[in-house]
């Protein structure tokens, strides 16, 4: 009996080896194209291919990139770095990385408006900027914050705003359409019937949208709602992935 158990072991394991080396190999990185459980496909090349019943699902929307004049008013995000005076006139001191042209417009004295976390709106001061040594890179702008007690602590993030003046025709995606993470800014762009995601430089925000300084030209197309979708639906590509004969 213990014989007959064993050659039963050795033909099912024999099976489903031989149901691995049956199946077609993968094609290539390049030409896969998974599906996930919504049915998005997705290739490295081409990027995302969404059918349209699941973009109708997700509430992908497209839009092409415009022109628009828009007042100066530049927008960035600060973080606190250090507390100082007495606690009736305490101030939060910040300090933010901005690109070199438009920290030119930003000497010290300049009146800015920060809104905290909180939703709070508290005003404050350019109080230096310290330029870089490549003339190509982000400048440090250093901000002095208005705040009362535990408002704005060591480590808290604010956005400011700046009026810079003057008006001016400039490339602008709705906000929803940038798609923020610690690698960078990216958008999703119209590639034939795919949707890829591309590096993108912002600048200021200005009712609900945002400057693209470098990335993409005007009449782009892009997705502009369902971003975040499309990034769940991309980070289960490139992070997910079965083995042979792993179980389910």
């Amino acid at each position: 009996m213990k014989t007959i158990s064993s050659l039963g072991c050795l033909l099912v394991l024999a099976l489903a080896l031989a149901g691995c080396r049956d199946r077609p190999a993968p094609p290539a990185a390049d030409d896969a194209k998974p599906k996930d459980d919504s049915g998005i496909a997705f290739t490295p090349k081409a990027g995302l291919s969404v059918p349209e019943d699941v973009a109708r699902h997700i509430g992908l929307q497209l839009a092409a990139v415009t022109e628009r004049k828009v007042s100066g008013q530049l927008g960035f995000t600060a973080q606190v770095y250090a507390e100082a005076g007495p606690p009736a006139r305490r101030v939060a001191l910040g300090s933010a990385w901005v690109e070199a042209r438009f920290a030119q417009s930003l000497p010290g004295g300049t009146d800015i408006v920060a809104i905290t976390a909180g939703g709070h709106s508290r005003t404050g001061v350019v109080t230096r900027v310290v330029p870089a040594a490549n003339p190509d890179s982000p400048a440090e702008i250093l901000l002095e914050l208005r705040a009362g007690p535990g408002e704005l602590k060591v480590g808290d993030f604010a956005r400011i705003t700046v009026a810079t003046g003057g008006r001016e025709a400039v490339t602008v995606v709705p906000r929803a359409a940038v798609l923020r993470t610690p690698a960078g800014h990216f958008v999703y762009v119209v590639n034939g019937r795919h949707l890829i995601r591309a590096p993108v430089t912002v600048g200021g925000e200005q009712d609900g949208f945002v400057e693209l300084t470098t990335g993409l030209l005007a009449g782009d197309k892009i997705a502009v709602a369902g971003v975040a979708m499309l990034r769940l639906a991309e980070l289960h590509h490139t992070n997910g992935g079965d083995a042979c004969c792993v179980p389910h």
